[in-house]
């Protein structure tokens, strides 16, 4: 969890991106917002409050694996 307001969030994004480009699983929280990345190099972030009242999650994903250059 990232505490304080010295945070940006696009400094946030930009580092779980780099993790998806990677393919390293990582996890950070900010506020109701979770961004992580998977090993098969998607990143996502993920809205806590429409998880916790049910409704259909908000999601958006961010990055994903460059497709193969032929």
């Amino acid at each position: 969890m990232v505490d304080g307001a010295s945070f940006r969030l696009a400094d946030e994004i930009r580092y779980i991106t780099r993790r998806a480009a990677e393919h390293d699983g990582r996890v950070v929280t900010i506020g109701q917002l979770t961004l992580f990345s998977s090993e098969t190099g998607d990143a996502w972030i993920i809205e806590k409050a429409t998880i916790a009242s049910k409704a259909q999650p908000s999601s958006t994903l961010i990055a994903t694996p460059a497709a193969p250059q032929p």
